[in-house]
């Protein structure tokens, strides 16, 4: 099921799954992926639960190695998201890329989600196709 958060982050609107139901029909907690401003944040569940300077709690149990990643990642769109030549294609394929082997390394202890930042010009542009690709199921 799919939720409105009112105020979001950065004060914006954001729509979010509540919880999935697995095989076994249990509910399981949503992670997703979305790059914001601050110190490289760019995991969230109830509020940022990973930046680029402090990774993954432990309990997650994420490799440094793609929390590295990651972070190369978050600061790339914090640094130059306002840049013409910034190519959102790339950086959105690098996104759905990590989410992917999170999603591997994770398991199925969450779901994984990609959700596009609204600094994409595309937001702008042709607002009713961002909002149907704006946000990415990352499959068990």
């Amino acid at each position: 099921m799919l939720v409105e958060i009112a105020g979001g982050i950065g004060g914006r609107l954001r729509w979010s799954k509540v919880a999935a139901m697995t095989a076994e029909n249990t509910e399981r907690e949503l992670i997703y992926i979305m790059a914001d401003f601050g110190m490289g944040p760019y995991a969230w569940r109830h509020g940022n639960i990973a930046d680029s300077i402090t990774g993954f709690p432990p309990e997650f149990g994420v490799t440094k190695e793609l929390e590295a990643d990651f972070a190369e990642w978050a600061i790339s769109f914090e640094k130059d998201y306002d840049s013409p030549a910034f190519d959102w294609e790339a950086f959105h394929r690098r996104g759905i890329e990590l989410s992917k082997r999170l999603k591997q390394e994770i398991g199925t202890r969450f779901d994984i989600e990609y959700h596009k930042a609204i600094e994409d010009p595309a937001y702008e542009n042709d607002y009713e196709k961002w909002k149907r690709e704006k946000v990415i199921p990352i499959e068990d």
